[in-house]
C-alpha cells in the first residue's frame, strides 16, 4: 500500500490533515518547495499557506530552501497514521 492510498477518494477533496500528512511525509528526507508542490498536487499559493503553518507549528524547518520534517512533525505523522488506521478499521 502506498503512503496515502487509503486517503484517496475520487469524489472528495482532501482534508487539511491529509494535505499536512502528505507534506510532512515528503519532507522527511528534506524537500524543496517544488517537490512539495508536485508531490502533493498543490499550487504554489496553497503550498505556501501549508508550509508556513507547519513551520509556525514547528512541524517543519526551513534551511537553505530545503524543508525538513522536525521531530515534532514525525510525531504528527505517527499520530495521523494511527488515526487513519483506526478509521480504516471502522469503514
Amino acid at each position: 500500500m502506498q503512503k496515502n492510498e487509503s486517503f484517496k477518494s475520487p469524489s472528495r477533496k482532501r482534508s487539511r490533515a491529509q494535505v499536512c500528512l502528505e507534506i510532512l511525509q515528503i519532507c522527511e528526507d528534506g524537500a524543496q518547495k517544488t517537490k512539495v508542490v508536485y508531490g502533493c498536487n498543490l499550487n504554489f499559493r496553497t503550498a505556501n499557506i501549508y508550509l508556513e503553518a507547519l513551520i509556525k507549528d514547528q512541524a517543519l524547518s526551513l534551511a537553505d530552501g530545503v524543508y525538513t520534517t522536525t521531530p515534532k512533525g514525525l510525531d504528527v505523522i505517527a499520530d495521523l497514521e494511527a488515526i487513519k488506521n483506526e478509521i480504516a478499521g471502522i469503514f
